[in-house]
């Protein structure tokens, strides 16, 4: 639980190191999408972007379980999983995936359900974060993460 509390804590770090300003990812050749931290009663509590339609807010529940499934998973890696054309607990698109798992877990959806791809974000700001990597359809933990913790645990700057 400590590994899964110390990734935490870099990915808060990096939310408030980004402050309230908007911010955009280059994605590849002339796409992006913009992010901007999420707060309410001076709490972070996740993420706007721009190319979730309309539901652009990621909570940090979102960021939490990605990680914590990165952390279970063998080789500390998982599958995005593919929403085009599968449903919830379908081979392309299971539990373990990272697209299954937020659905199931932080949107509550059953097996059988369609849901909405938002893998492009999570990612993107994982990656930003230096939490993880991804590539050829996996998101993979940064193990070489170096936790700058200080007598009271939390990140040093």
């Amino acid at each position: 639980m400590k590994e899964l509390e110390n990734y935490w804590k870099v990915f808060i770090a990096f939310l408030e190191e980004a402050g309230n300003e908007l911010h955009t990812v280059q994605i590849n050749g002339n796409r992006n999408f913009n992010w901007q931290v999420s707060i309410k009663d001076g709490n972070i509590i996740g993420v706007e972007v721009n190319n979730l339609g309309n539901e652009p807010f990621l909570p940090n529940n979102v960021f939490y379980e990605t990680i914590q499934l990165l952390i279970e998973s063998p080789n500390h890696e998982a599958l995005f999983g593919n929403v085009f054309s599968h449903r919830l607990g379908e081979e392309e698109l299971g539990l373990r995936s990272v697209e299954g798992h937020v659905a199931s877990v932080v949107y509550g959806k059953e097996i059988g359900s369609t849901i909405l791809m938002r893998i492009t974000p999570i990612k993107y700001l994982l990656r930003e974060a230096n939490i993880c990597s991804f590539m050829g359809g996996y998101l993979r933990l940064n193990q070489d993460i170096i936790f700058d913790l200080d007598e009271t645990g939390a990140i040093r700057n």
